[in-house]
């Protein structure tokens, strides 16, 4: 079993049943309408992009009222 590196981020939401985590590192989603005008919903796509091309990975889920972020990279030695 190889070592890893994992980031864990997570914050609290107010209306969590209105985020679709499957859909998050999808260009241009967004869960929050109230962010149409000054958001562009490329953020996770991007972060997934870099993580992927860094050979890691990266997952979203929402529990309760948190939405997390995990990401994980092999350790190099």
């Amino acid at each position: 079993t190889q070592e890893c590196i994992m980031l864990k981020i997570s914050n609290q939401v107010l209306h969590p049943e209105e985020i679709d985590a499957s859909q998050v590192f999808d260009r241009f989603y967004k869960a929050d309408a109230a962010r149409n005008r000054t958001s562009t919903g490329l953020g996770l796509s991007i972060a997934k992009e870099l993580v992927l091309r860094m050979e890691g990975e990266i997952w979203a889920r929402v529990e309760g009222d948190e939405f997390m972020v995990e990401i994980q990279f092999p350790k190099w030695n």
